[in-house]
């Protein structure tokens, strides 16, 4: 359902990734019924068989998967960056450093056209060392990506695909970097790659993790954001429709008042021709020093845009929904006679906006 459901206790559910196989993988630090180190789950969650266990103070900060290669998983941690070649759930993990130090390497991207790695990296001896490095090949050398704010922390990444992002049209990749203090950037993967400050968070909330995906002409971006001082904290999402990035909405049915999210991930499922689309996102979420920390999960439907005839109308035309509301998913067609920008929303009996589903500009059809 639309809510959120506890179906791991652990002390901190620190990092939380869901292979293209449906296997979820889940770091947690050292509690009185879990030992610390790397968790897996092949039935959404309700069993977890470990796959690697650390010490209590080797905490696992982040995982990823390499798009190019499913054999490939990879996890930072205190130390550097540690890599299984045999699919995360047997086998040796191969500890990797950007340089000699203590670095942090507090999240993990990698590119799925191209597999090229992207690490945000702390340095706990020298804070000018911190930022964002990308490598082609994990035993090659590393490159610093421009564009951070003197003093901000990068501590979660993602790459996504969308044009918003892009000055020329069509879709291009791009890196998104949350820091400690409520700051997103973004920077366009190209051969020079410099990052844009895109967004502020409200209470400073430290967006500790990011999960999306592309469907028809929208992305949908959620982000973890872990309360520092009372405010702000919980999971958001924001939508990009091809051509702008809407507002960052708070998704927290269910979810504890005080709201200490440090991971999010999940997988979207693609309905029939009528609909059924939906998105199933996991959380962790520390609640407390009795009660440890959770995942929890939720259910969400999806809306996609489709384009339909190419026929140009005589006038624009919003038709009436099929089938009626009170079925899972529903349709809404419309008419657009001439390009423009175009707004389609929904609202409450009460007056209040739910959700936009287009905010576009469209071509006519």
């Amino acid at each position: 359902g639309n809510t959120w459901t506890r179906v791991f206790p652990a002390f901190i559910a620190r990092s939380i990734a869901v292979k293209e196989n449906g296997i979820v993988f889940a770091s947690v630090w050292d509690f009185p019924t879990r030992n610390e180190g790397i968790y897996y789950s092949t039935n959404d969650g309700a069993t977890w068989t470990p796959t690697l266990i650390l010490g209590p103070s080797d905490n696992i900060f982040c995982i990823a998967f390499d798009p190019t290669n499913p054999n490939v998983v990879y996890a930072g941690n205190r130390f550097g960056i540690l890599q299984n070649v045999n699919g995360g759930t047997s086998g040796p993990w191969s500890l990797f450093q950007i340089a000699i130090g203590p670095l942090w390497t507090r999240d993990l991207a990698v590119q799925q056209t191209t597999g090229r790695l992207f690490a945000a990296i702390q340095n706990m001896s020298n804070p000018a060392g911190n930022g964002v490095y990308y490598t082609n090949s994990i035993t090659q050398g590393w490159t610093r990506i421009g564009g951070i704010a003197t003093g901000d922390t990068i501590v979660s990444l993602i790459v996504v695909r969308d044009s918003s992002v892009a000055s020329a049209p069509g879709f291009q990749d791009a890196v998104f970097a949350g820091t400690s203090n409520g700051k997103i950037y973004v920077a366009v993967i190209t051969g020079l790659m410099v990052f844009n400050l895109v967004h502020f968070a409200t209470g400073n909330p430290e967006i500790a993790a990011f999960w999306g995906f592309l469907i028809g002409l929208r992305y949908y971006l959620f982000a973890a954001a872990y309360d520092n001082s009372g405010g702000g904290g919980g999971v958001l999402q924001s939508i990009s429709s091809s051509g702008a990035w809407g507002p960052w909405l708070g998704y927290n049915d269910g979810l504890p008042a005080e709201r200490r999210n440090s991971a999010i991930t999940g997988h979207y499922t693609g309905g029939s021709s009528t609909g059924g689309s939906s998105a199933t996102l996991y959380t962790g979420m520390f609640l407390n020093q009795t009660n440890g920390a959770s995942v929890y999960r939720r259910t969400e439907p999806i809306t996609d845009v489709k384009g339909g005839s190419t026929e140009i109308p005589e006038d624009f035309a919003l038709h009436q929904n099929y089938p009626n509301p009170f079925n899972p998913s529903t349709r809404i067609p419309f008419s657009v006679r001439g390009s423009g920008f175009v707004s389609l929303k929904v609202y409450d009996i009460l007056g209040r906006e739910v959700r936009a589903l287009v905010n576009d500009k469209l071509q006519p059809g």
